[in-house]
């Protein structure tokens, strides 16, 4: 009796034993949540500072100072021209001066008259007797005609050069001009201007 005693209560401690075991062996449920919440916030971290990084690399970081100053340009610019003008160098005159009939002459109407002007040669050609006054412009040819030169005028020489006129009948303030012409009927030089005031 004894004995089945001690057995009955060695069989139960064993059982009690093995309950605790087995209770101890069973985990507790733990809450993975902030572990799942701090594994997301880290790689959402990296990510931007990733972002961030290539975006830097895109973007450049260096901007350019504006000059606080500009640079001088020294020298002589040099121009080079090919080619020539028909009688740029060869046929070109100066207007020198009044010889006749200064500016804003009082006239009658219809009245006749000789405009003639000093000029120079400054080309590098004779004007022979080919060479001509020819009308350049203005209002009125004041009834002159195309009138060629009377004598040779050499480079650098100074001539006077003279062309007959008519005063229009009409009152009024007229101006006509008129320029050298060469043999090939190419005006040149500076104008030659007549001013008359008909009363």
């Amino acid at each position: 009796m004894k004995r089945k005693f001690w057995l009955v209560l060695l069989t139960g401690l064993v059982t009690l034993s093995m309950s605790a075991c087995a209770a101890q062996a069973t985990p507790t449920p733990v809450d993975e949540s902030p572990i799942r919440t701090s594994a997301v916030s880290t790689y959402v971290v990296e990510l931007t500072q990733t972002a961030e990084a290539l975006a830097a690399l895109a973007t450049p970081t260096f901007t350019p100072e504006p000059p606080t100053s500009i640079p001088a340009i020294t020298g002589t610019p040099v121009v080079t021209v090919t080619g020539t003008v028909a009688g740029a160098a060869c046929d070109n005159s100066q207007y020198i001066s009044d010889v006749t009939i200064p500016d804003n002459t009082q006239m009658q109407p219809g009245e006749k008259f000789t405009k003639t002007w000093k000029v120079k040669n400054t080309g590098t050609c004779t004007w022979s007797t080919a060479y001509s006054l020819v009308y350049g412009g203005y209002a009125d040819k004041l009834g002159a005609q195309t009138t060629a030169l009377t004598a040779e005028v050499a480079p650098g020489q100074e001539a006077d050069v003279s062309i007959d006129m008519v005063a229009p009948t009409k009152a009024g303030n007229y101006v006509s001009a008129w320029r050298i012409s060469n043999a090939q009927n190419f005006p040149f030089g500076e104008f030659l201007t007549v001013v008359i005031v008909v009363r």
